[in-house]
């Protein structure tokens, strides 16, 4: 199944409809059962709905204003959704949520917004969430050509280099860091050109070949004459490649 949600909010009537369209092709339609929670802060009130048409739309009453109405409560539908959702209700979602899939969600919406300040303040907040595959995906994908964000996201991702617990994501961060034009992070890129982990040595030669071409380049030598893997070896090429010589060809 395929599936559009839509929200229509009416105050006068203090009503919230949900309407759930299945989009996919043919003459196929599904019956599936769907949770539904209903948000006002951290509270939530839970429904449970049946869909069986090829567009359903549910009714529920509210006092105040939902902050969310939280679609596949629990995200466990075997489905294809476009939630339209607002930033609003995707960050209420993130902090009141609370799984993978609800935190996920909201920053891969957040990620599409970056032109938006509430979007990027929220993002530097994902940089810190408690799963690390969750903060590489932000590092992966933050949009540093966009100067507000480069700019507001800098002492996160320098703290990142220095100090997260996994070297995947202090990878990432090695790497962004050599598109900001400081030469403190010189000393913190070769320091980390050492570690243990190939995959942060590769992405602090890779980041230091950004910002100081020269030093990249003289510690890539020294290093090509030692044992090295994964990453290391694939950012090893891209330096020499890119700022070898003829001399550095075997």
């Amino acid at each position: 199944p395929k599936l559009n949600i839509d929200y229509i909010y009416d105050d006068n009537a203090k009503k919230v409809q949900v309407i759930i369209k299945q989009t996919q092709s043919g003459d196929k339609v599904f019956k599936l059962p769907i949770t539904i929670d209903i948000y006002n802060g951290a509270s939530k009130n839970r429904k449970q709905v049946w869909m069986e048409n090829r567009i359903d739309t549910f009714s529920f009453d509210y006092l105040s204003k939902p902050d969310l109405v939280n679609v596949d409560a629990e995200k466990i539908l075997l489905a294809e959704k476009k939630d339209n959702k607002s930033l609003q209700n995707f960050i209420h979602q993130y902090k009141y949520s609370g799984g993978y899939v609800d935190r996920r969600e909201a920053i891969e919406f957040a990620l599409r917004k970056q032109d938006d300040s509430e979007a990027r303040n929220f993002l530097l907040v994902a940089l810190k969430d408690k799963y690390f595959g969750l903060r590489s995906i932000v590092l992966s994908r933050i949009d540093l050509r966009k100067e507000a964000i480069k700019k507001e996201a800098e002492a996160i991702i320098a703290d990142i280099a220095k100090n997260d617990p996994k070297s995947i994501v202090r990878a990432a961060a090695l790497t962004l860091l050599g598109n900001y034009d400081n030469p403190g992070y010189k000393e913190i890129l070769t320091k980390a050109v050492y570690d243990s982990s190939y995959t942060v040595a590769g992405s602090a030669l890779e980041g230091l070949e950004k910002l100081d071409p020269g030093k990249s380049i003289s510690l890539a030598k020294t290093i090509a004459s030692q044992k090295t893997k994964g990453k290391l070896s694939i950012s090893l090429v891209k330096v020499l490649i890119k700022s070898g010589t003829e001399s550095d060809f075997d």
